[in-house]
């Protein structure tokens, strides 16, 4: 908890930076302003995790996160992807990476732009489909594209996602495991309530 404190004093962020303890040394990694300098340090010395806790930093400026996406470490830059807090640069140049794992993760994340969630959809690849399926900033147009496809984990993120179309999330109440999930989805419950009154 200490660690994502924003209020941390000059020798805590040493102590914090230098930790022996890996928990604590990422929970600061991907909660504090860090310098390139550091981010750098941090790069070189090579630890997954530490890569990982960087690229969830929302405090990364748009030359910091691109000259990381730059590096071209594959640990790093789907970490990024998950990034909520990137600008529209820096996820157009995760984008342009090009790399399946990495748009994967790039299509859950809702904050993306529905610009590039948009360009996403012409990938032929079902993980990136299911991602978007259950991404609340995919285009309503393109939601509806993909309950036309006969797959159930499609299926399943469409029912999830308080972004669906009503009328689909309505057709999907006679399938037994879809409708189980429909009843953790918000939009569809507060829909319920107000018309049919349950």
């Amino acid at each position: 908890g200490l660690a994502r404190n924003p209020n941390l004093s000059q020798n805590l962020h040493s102590e914090f930076l230098n930790s022996t303890n890996a928990v604590v040394k990422n929970a600061f990694l991907q909660s504090q302003p860090l310098s390139l300098d550091t981010i750098e340090t941090i790069i070189m010395e090579g630890d997954e995790k530490s890569l990982q806790a960087i690229g969830l930093n929302p405090y990364l400026d748009e030359t910091v996160a691109i000259k990381l996406i730059n590096l071209g470490n594959e640990t790093l830059i789907s970490s990024l992807a998950s990034n909520r807090s990137l600008s529209k640069n820096a996820y157009e140049a995760i984008e342009a990476t090009k790399n399946v794992s990495i748009l994967r993760k790039l299509a859950a994340n809702p904050s993306v732009p529905s610009k590039i969630l948009e360009r996403l959809t012409r990938i032929r690849d079902k993980d990136i489909y299911i991602a978007l399926a259950a991404n609340p900033s995919t285009p309503q147009t393109h939601l509806r594209n993909f309950s036309k496809i006969r797959d159930k984990d499609i299926r399943t993120s469409l029912a999830s996602n308080p972004s669906t179309p009503i009328e689909i999330l309505l057709s999907y109440q006679t399938d037994a495991d879809l409708a189980n999930i429909l009843k953790r989805n918000e939009a569809f419950g507060d829909y319920i309530k107000q018309n049919i009154g349950w």
